[in-house]
C-alpha cells in the first residue's frame, strides 16, 4: 500500500508541476494541450484522494459523508457476521466440505506424524491424575460397591463358571490350573504347621494301630518310628507325588482332566446343583461379602500409591500401553475408521443446528473488539494497495481526458 501511496502522491504532484509549468504558455497549442491535461489530471487525482481518504477519515475536515467505515461499522460487522454464518459456515457448506475429507484419515496422521499420541497421553494422564487426586474413596466405594453388589446379584454364576471353565478347557488351561493347585498343595506341604498336623495324625493312627494289640505296640518300639520321623517321612513323600504329578503323562493328572471336564457337563444339566451353586451365592453376598468395604479399601490404597508414586506408577504404563493398543487397532480396522467418521460427522452437524445462530454472534463479538483505528488498519492492510491505484488512475484518466476535451474544442 505505501508504495502505491507514493506513486499516486508523485502521479499528481507531477500534473501539478505540469500545470504550473504550461500555463504560462497555454495559448500555444503544446502548451495548452500540457495545461489541459495536467489541470484535468489534477483535478481527477484530487478528486479520487478525496473519495479513497474519505473511505475511512475525514479529509480536510469535512464531517459530511466521509470516514464511511467507521460510521458504519455496526452494518459491516453484521454482513460479515451474516456471510460467515449463512454462506460460509453453513450447514450445507460444511457438510459438502467434509464429504471429500476422511476425518479418521487426519486423525490418524495428527497421532503418527505431529506426535499426536504424545499429546493425546498427557491429556489422559492430566485428567488421570486430576480425578485420582480429587475422588473419595469413601464416596466412590458405595458408588462402585453398589454396582458390584447389584451385578453380583443379577447375574447367575452357575452359566458363568461352565463357560468360563469350557473356555479353558478348549484354550488349553486345564494343565496350567492343576499347575496352579498342585503348586498351591506344595507351598502348604512345606510349611511347618502341616508337618505338625501330619505328626497329630500319624499319633492318632498309630494309637489307634496299637490298640489292643501289645505286638503292633512292640514292634514300633523295637524299630523306634517316633512321631516326628514317621511325621517327616509323610511329608517328603507327599512332596515328591505332587512332583511326580507335576508329569504330563502322570495317570492322575489325566484322572483330574477328565473329572474336571465330567464336573462342567454335570454341572450343565444338573438344575439342582446349579441351584445350590446360587443359594451359596446369595448366602454369601447377604452375609459374607460387603462389596463396598473392599471396594473403599482397595480404591484408597490404590488412591495412595498413585498419588505417592506417579511417575512410578504402574497403571500408568499399563494406560500407555492400552492408548497405543488402541490407537493401532484403531488404525488397522476400516469398520472402526468408517464409524469414526460417521460420528464425528454426525456430531458437527448436531453442532451446527444448536449452534448456528452462536456462529453469528462469536464473530460480531469478536469483532466488537475492534475500534474504528483497528478497523481502518485491517481493512488498508488488506486494500489499502488497490484504493491508491484508484488515485493514480483518476489522474491518469483525468488526463487522458483533458487532452482529448482540449483536442475537440482547439479549433471551435
Amino acid at each position: 500500500m505505501i508504495a502505491n501511496k507514493y506513486k499516486a502522491a508523485l502521479t499528481l504532484g507531477a500534473a501539478s508541476v505540469g500545470l504550473l509549468a504550461g500555463f504560462p504558455y497555454s495559448h500555444h497549442f503544446w502548451g495548452g494541450l500540457l495545461t489541459s491535461a495536467c489541470q484535468a489530471a489534477v483535478v481527477g487525482g484530487l478528486a479520487d484522494w478525496f473519495a479513497v481518504t474519505a473511505l475511512f477519515r475525514k479529509p480536510l475536515g469535512i464531517p459530511f459523508r466521509t470516514a464511511i467505515v467507521p460510521r458504519n461499522r455496526k452494518k459491516i460487522f453484521q454482513a460479515i457476521a451474516e456471510m460467515v454464518q449463512v454462506e460460509l459456515l453453513s450447514k450445507e457448506n460444511i457438510a459438502k466440505t467434509l464429504v471429500n475429507y476422511d476425518l479418521s484419515a487426519v486423525a490418524l496422521h495428527f497421532l503418527n506424524e505431529h506426535d499426536g499420541r504424545k499429546y493425546l497421553k498427557e491429556i489422559v494422564y492430566q485428567f488421570a491424575y486430576k480425578f485420582i487426586e480429587q475422588v473419595e474413596p469413601d464416596e466412590l466405594g458405595v458408588i462402585i460397591g453398589g454396582i458390584l453388589k447389584k451385578y453380583a446379584r443379577d447375574a447367575r454364576l452357575a452359566p458363568l463358571i461352565i463357560e468360563s471353565s469350557e473356555w479353558l478347557i478348549e484354550n488349553k488351561y486345564d494343565d496350567q490350573i492343576i499347575d496352579f493347585f498342585i503348586a498351591q498343595l506344595e507351598s502348604i506341604g512345606e510349611q511347618q504347621p502341616f508337618r505338625h498336623l501330619l505328626g497329630d495324625l500319624v499319633l492318632e493312627a498309630r494309637k489307634s494301630y496299637e490298640r489292643d494289640s501289645e505286638r503292633r505296640r512292640i514292634f514300633n518300639d523295637l524299630f523306634q518310628l517316633s512321631q516326628q520321623q514317621l511325621a517327616k517321612d509323610a511329608q517328603k513323600a507327599l512332596l515328591d507325588f505332587l512332583d511326580e504329578v507335576k508329569s504330563s503323562g502322570h495317570p492322575l493328572r489325566s484322572r483330574l482332566k477328565d473329572r474336571l471336564v465330567r464336573l462342567i457337563v454335570n454341572l450343565r444339566s444338573d438344575e439342582a446343583l446349579q441351584q445350590q451353586i446360587e443359594d451359596w451365592k446369595t448366602s454369601q453376598l447377604s452375609n459374607k461379602i460387603d462389596f463396598v468395604q473392599y471396594s473403599t479399601s482397595f480404591i484408597a490404597e490404590w488412591r495412595m500409591k498413585a498419588v505417592q508414586n506417579k511417575e512410578q506408577a504402574a497403571w500408568l504404563g499399563e494406560l500407555s500401553n492400552q492408548l497405543n493398543q488402541f490407537i493401532d487397532e484403531f488404525a488397522a480396522s476400516k469398520t472402526r475408521r468408517l464409524n469414526f467418521d460417521h460420528q464425528v460427522k454426525q456430531l458437527i452437524g448436531k453442532w451446527l443446528d444448536s449452534n448456528q445462530a452462536e456462529i453469528g454472534s462469536l464473530v460480531k463479538n469478536s469483532l466488537k473488539k475492534m475500534t474504528d483505528d483497528m478497523l481502518v488498519e485491517f481493512i488498508e492492510t488488506r486494500v489499502g494497495n488497490d484504493l491508491q491505484m484508484i488515485r493514480i488512475n483518476g489522474s491518469v484518466v483525468g488526463g487522458l481526458a483533458g487532452m482529448c476535451i482540449y483536442l475537440l474544442t482547439f479549433w471551435w
